[in-house]
């Protein structure tokens, strides 16, 4: 054949010299495979807010934050940024928000720690509220 030889190797001699490497494989990635903890077994005396509780909460904090805007506006040397509509604009918000979401459910995949804060704020903070809210 031209002077190339062809080895032939049985699966098992390619997985037995392959085995190093997908132990290290492991290793590295030993973090995904954390178990999910709940708000309870985060912390027992933690209970989720009740639908009423988180409305609040959120209101009395957009009441503040816009406070603290007029404040900042009134006293501050600082001006409201222009805002125009432009359609060319579009597909870079777009894509913007793809990227975002993308890197999201990356992270969500494989760092635990990241997956167990996301699950813990969609029970904790999201799951009382109602599609309206």
């Amino acid at each position: 054949m031209n002077g190339l030889t062809v080895i032939k190797r049985d699966s098992a001699s390619a997985i037995a010299e392959l085995r190093p490497f997908i132990i290290s494989y492991r290793h590295y990635f030993s973090f995904y495979r954390l178990p999910k903890l709940s708000v309870t077994q985060i912390d027992p005396q933690l209970q989720p807010l009740t639908r009423t509780q988180l409305l609040i909460a959120m209101g009395v904090t957009a009441v503040l934050l816009g406070l603290l805007a007029k404040l900042w506006l009134q006293f501050g040397d600082v001006a409201l940024l222009p805002l125009r509509w432009n359609a060319a604009t579009l597909p870079f918000a777009i894509a913007i928000a793809a990227i975002v979401t993308t890197i999201s459910s990356l992270m969500y995949q494989f760092w635990a720690a990241y997956r167990n804060s996301a699950d813990f704020y969609l029970e904790f903070v999201l799951k009382p509220l109602v599609l309206p809210d």
